[in-house]
């Protein structure tokens, strides 16, 4: 499977994700007559399908699925009083922005991650009154505080989850030396299925990104082999990390 194709199927898995969890959340609301807060589960619901049929999208699709949200728990937070624990829920988005975003996007993670704490500071500054707080029973309170809870915690467990089982896309690379491969006289399209390679794509893989048959594919990895003076893919790749001239 390709970088991209894994970008757009953990995009899938993490709206998959808010959508069944917060699920719940709206009848929960609903029966306890937070009208308010089950109607911003509504919009949460239908912002998670958008963003699941906008997953080819991916970098854009889960930076606004994490923040908004993320951002939701401001107003659950004051709402629902603090002692429901909405709260907690900061943790857990900022371990999946982290996770999500990785390395390669670290900016993008610790943005996010800067909002949620910044949120919770906020919340604390305030006193949690930003938002009007409706009446809750101290058993809704106690139920509703179990479901946060758990919440939290299944968002971090899928988010490591997540991480395992899309670990190719967070075990990067380190970028070729393009200067040093010009010393072994590579095409400007051997350099492209060199890119590809490094990021573990198949033979297959690599000629529907570039729209050619695989046999040329196959073409262009003999006569890189050759040019690098290795034998196989294994070698090539090894050398790619630790790449000098040739003697």
């Amino acid at each position: 499977m390709t970088t991209i194709n894994q970008e757009i199927k953990l995009t899938s898995y993490l709206c998959l994700l808010f959508f069944i969890l917060a699920l719940p959340y709206f009848f929960i609301f609903k029966h306890v007559n937070a009208m308010l807060a089950s109607y911003l589960v509504i919009f949460l619901l239908t912002l998670d399908l958008v963003c699941f049929f906008f997953r080819k999208h991916y970098i854009t699709s889960s930076f606004i699925l994490i923040l908004i949200n993320g951002l939701s728990l401001l107003f659950y937070s004051c709402n629902l009083s603090p002692a429901v624990g909405a709260q907690y829920l900061f943790f857990a988005f900022t371990v999946t922005a982290l996770i999500r975003f990785g390395n390669k996007h670290l900016k993008n993670g610790l943005f996010l991650s800067l909002i949620f704490i910044s949120s919770i500071i906020l919340l604390e500054l305030f006193n949690y009154n930003l938002f009007n707080p409706i009446e809750l029973s101290k058993h809704q309170i106690k139920f509703i505080h179990l479901t946060a809870i758990s919440t939290t915690f299944l968002i971090i467990l899928c988010s490591f989850i997540f991480y395992i089982k899309f670990s190719s896309l967070f075990n990067y690379l380190p970028k070729m030396n393009l200067n040093s491969l010009k010393a072994y006289k590579l095409t400007t399209k051997e350099q492209e299925i060199l890119n590809y390679l490094i990021k573990g794509a198949t033979n297959k893989a690599i000629a529907k990104q570039l729209f050619i048959e695989e046999s040329t594919v196959k073409t262009h990895l003999k006569n890189i082999y050759k040019k690098c003076n290795v034998s196989n893919r294994t070698h090539l790749i090894s050398l790619l990390l630790g790449i000098s001239p040739p003697k």
